[in-house]
């Protein structure tokens, strides 16, 4: 199966994909629903830790279809959101799934009390990104 995760991201995934984790890790969850999408952080060797988006397949291990992004040496934390432990991201709307079974989206995502804020959170990244590109 890794054969296939690397075949698809050679297929895919840009190399220059700095900032588009969130995308990839969406997509590459879609294409192998194997895969859960996990949201955290990439914690460089020196410490430093950066907000990032990745996949888990069954066994817990690590499938990052950006990974390319970071130098090696590094490893990866699954977030928090207001101290709750972040288990996966809703494949439909991208909110956050928590490890005490609140914030599921059961009945469909308008049901996912963080739907709206995430939402809000990618409009405003999109934003940011046609304001920087439109500056260059």
């Amino acid at each position: 199966m890794r054969t296939l995760f690397h075949v698809w991201v050679r297929r895919n995934v840009p190399k220059d994909c700095a900032g588009r984790c969130e995308e990839f890790a969406f997509a590459m969850a879609k294409a192998f629903r194997s895969l859960t999408v996990r949201y955290g952080h990439y914690v460089h060797s020196y410490g430093t830790a950066e907000v990032h988006f990745w996949c888990e397949d069954a066994d817990g291990s690590v499938v990052d279809p950006t990974a390319s992004q970071f130098p090696p040496g590094g490893s990866y934390r699954r977030g928090r959101i207001g101290g709750r432990l972040v288990r996966a991201l809703c494949a439909k709307c991208h909110g956050p799934l928590f490890e005490d079974g609140l914030g599921t989206c059961p009945d469909g995502c308008e049901n996912n009390p963080f739907h709206q804020e995430m939402q809000w959170t990618q409009l405003q990244r999109r934003r940011q990104s046609r304001l920087d590109t439109d500056h260059s």
